[in-house]
């Protein structure tokens, strides 16, 4: 939230990549740490390690982060669990759209992201450790990915034709899940999952703050988050149900539908809008 204050609308899409370096770094460090420190002690002192990290974090956010960068606007409803404002939210341009949108790739990922653990361990045989490197090596994608990638790509293609590209960059590695045999197959198959799913997040996220006044940028994201946790609350179950009904592979068939079918609505909101341009 205090990204999108601090930035510009136009630099916003940028700021909020280059923050989610941030995000990989604890994906390339922390599963390593985790897993050293499992192997060398015991799970309970990785969990003790962690919760001395989580102190140190919360200690730094309280001294050093501002508690609000914002101009005061006078009689402002700050109530984000107000159905009234809840609906005023979903009711700015572009808003629902964009958050559809967001669900749409969401819950695939979210249902194969909460069953990868279970996958790499009893389909593929990763003890904890090797489980970590695979994280890391994840992290160092994301980073990549978010450091570089989404600055280029946000300054050349306009935010439709970037969702429109993540979808078939998310349809493509759902579609080599379903060929997936080993971990060597699936770090192949994290490429176009991890390029996908990190422009759609940022570019959505971005546009979502822009639907609103610059009052409202923090509610707009506490509405976003509130999509990824309903998400991360049902993905397990759905999840579990899936794997042991249907097998592995149907992670992957139902990601490349749900991407297919945001790809072509993608697709033809921008040949109408391209439509309604011209005279």
């Amino acid at each position: 939230m205090i990204v999108t204050d601090v930035c510009s609308p136009s630099k916003r899409a940028d700021a909020l990549g280059k923050l989610g370096i941030s995000y990989g770094v604890g994906m390339v460090v922390g599963p390593m740490i985790g897993g050293l420190v499992s192997r060398l002690f015991s799970i309970e002192k990785a969990a003790l390690v962690a919760c001395i990290l989580s102190v140190i974090s919360i200690s730094i956010t309280f001294f050093y982060v501002p508690s609000s960068v914002k101009k005061s606007v006078a009689a402002q409803d700050n109530n984000i669990f107000s159905p009234g404002k809840i609906l005023r939210l979903l009711r700015a341009p572009g808003a629902l759209f964009l958050l559809i949108i967001k669900m749409g790739t969401g819950v695939p990922m979210g249902i194969f992201q909460s069953m990868f653990g279970v996958v790499a361990l009893e389909r593929f045989q990763l003890p904890p450790h090797q489980n970590s490197y695979v994280m890391s090596y994840v992290g160092v994608m994301a980073m990549m990915v978010q450091g570089v990638g989404i600055g280029y790509v946000t300054k050349t293609f306009d935010e439709n034709r970037i969702l429109a590209g993540s979808a078939v960059s998310l349809m493509l590695g759902y579609f080599l899940i379903t060929f997936a045999s080993s971990i060597w197959h699936m770090c192949v198959v994290f490429v176009p999952l991890i390029v996908g799913l990190t422009f759609q997040n940022v570019v959505t996220t971005s546009a979502l703050t822009r639907t609103v006044p610059q009052a409202d940028t923090g509610a707009m994201l506490g509405l976003s988050m509130a999509v990824n946790s309903l998400i991360r609350s049902v993905s397990p179950t759905v999840g579990g149900y899936m794997l042991t009904r249907f097998g592995f592979e149907s992670f992957g068939y139902l990601g490349f539908v749900a991407s297919a079918l945001v790809a072509m609505v993608l697709v033809y909101k921008r040949r109408k809008e391209e439509a309604r341009v011209k005279p």
